[in-house]
């Protein structure tokens, strides 16, 4: 369902540019948009995910080529046109929680690289558990866990 409403606004957005265009005022810098936009083509999901949330506006030649690369970085990590909107809600989810992480912590559960939030909360949970020592001990088994965890 999500994913028939992302396509229609895909759509409309991509209407609404074209009718933009038309009048004039953006067709001088579409080149330009048109050279960035080459740059961001066939990134992976993770590299879209890091792009799309560092992100500036001083990027784009302009307002209506910023919301169209951020449009297309999130199209690109989200994925609509294959991901459920529960799977999506979760990717969103998840990276918020990462976000509000202390860096260290954020760090280390990020390099063990959980694909739900409850293999991140799992991460946090064992690494706030564990005396220092240990940490490096259990390390190696994590993956194994996370997969269990599913």
């Amino acid at each position: 369902m999500l994913s028939r409403e992302l396509k229609a606004d895909a759509c409309l957005n991509l209407q609404m540019g074209s009718m933009w265009e038309s009048k004039g005022s953006v067709k001088e810098s579409s080149s330009q948009s048109k050279k960035y936009s080459i740059q961001i083509e066939g990134l992976d999901p993770e590299s879209a995910r890091r792009l799309f949330w560092s992100f500036s506006y001083h990027e784009a030649p302009g307002p209506l080529e910023a919301v169209s690369q951020l449009q297309k970085l999130c199209c690109q990590w989200l994925r609509p046109d294959i991901n459920s909107k529960e799977h999506i809600f979760e990717l969103l989810v998840l990276d918020q929680f990462l976000a509000l992480l202390p860096w260290e912590i954020q760090n280390w559960v990020q390099k063990h690289h959980p694909q739900n939030v409850k293999q991140a909360v799992f991460l946090v949970e064992w690494l706030q558990r564990k005396p220092d020592g240990a940490k490096n001990e259990v390390r190696k088994k994590i993956p194994y866990i996370c997969n269990e965890i599913g």
